[in-house]
């Protein structure tokens, strides 16, 4: 029941609907499709925003990452593979400490949106 209601949520909150899974690469994330095939995604530079926010589940909360580029958003849920991966990335590419995670998950069952990051010169999206 967990793995579908994630399912559902994945595909819901997935920017383009045939993204099953985020995989991190060296220079950013690529997009893994529900037929299996691995296509180029975003790379770190191509970034303009990133907030974090929880979805609350009714019986618990998924942390979300979301990233915004000028081709779209996307969100990295914590059940995606690059979710663990992006810690180091966003310390080492935005100068962002693991704390923002634990920030995030205060307050249970409470969004906590936070924006972590915004591109200097350019506006929210």
């Amino acid at each position: 029941m967990r793995f579908r209601v994630f399912r559902a949520f994945s595909r819901l909150f997935s920017r383009k609907r045939d993204i099953v899974n985020y995989l991190s690469v060296a220079d950013g994330i690529d997009f893994q499709l529900r037929d299996g095939t691995v296509t180029p995604g975003f790379r770190w530079p191509d970034v303009t925003r990133i907030e974090t926010y929880k979805i609350d589940l009714m019986v618990y909360d998924e942390v979300a990452l979301r990233f915004s580029t000028s081709t779209g958003r996307y969100e990295i849920l914590e059940g995606h593979a690059a979710f663990q991966d992006c810690f180091a990335e966003l310390e080492q590419q935005f100068g962002l400490s693991p704390e923002w995670y634990f920030q995030v998950m205060e307050q249970a069952f409470e969004t906590n949106h936070r924006v972590l990051y915004q591109k200097a010169g350019v506006g929210s999206n």
